[in-house]
């Protein structure tokens, strides 16, 4: 069943390409990269601030007795550090699985104007 509306080449190209486009990949897309980077940079100005605190206020000693094997105990930093590769591997593959999704959608569209033609 086709409709003018439906037939219109600038309702194709303005709505169902473009708008469709912006709206499903576009938009989040930016949203994931731009969110990624201010984890990236918070935790490189972490490090940072981290580093310098321990250059000024050297660790304690440790003690002559540990309830705990040194192997065991992990830092603050290098956990924060791994939950940070973690979250930008995930939005990594995000990104990738959405311009997956985006070249699949644009190539279908382009099927469809190509063979209704």
């Amino acid at each position: 069943m086709s409709t003018d509306l439906l037939d219109s080449y600038m309702y194709n190209i303005v709505y169902r390409i473009s708008l469709f486009i912006l709206v499903q990949y576009v938009l989040p897309m930016m949203a994931l990269v731009y969110l990624n980077a201010r984890v990236i940079v918070a935790l490189r100005r972490s490090d940072t601030y981290r580093s310098s605190a321990a250059r000024r206020h050297p660790p304690p000693p440790p003690p002559s007795v540990t309830s705990h094997p040194p192997d065991v105990v992990t830092s603050s930093s290098q956990s924060t550090r791994s939950i940070t590769v973690v979250v930008a591997v995930i939005v990594t593959i995000c990104i990738v699985v959405h311009v997956v999704a985006l070249t699949a959608h644009l190539v279908a569209t382009i099927q469809v104007r190509i063979t209704s033609s």
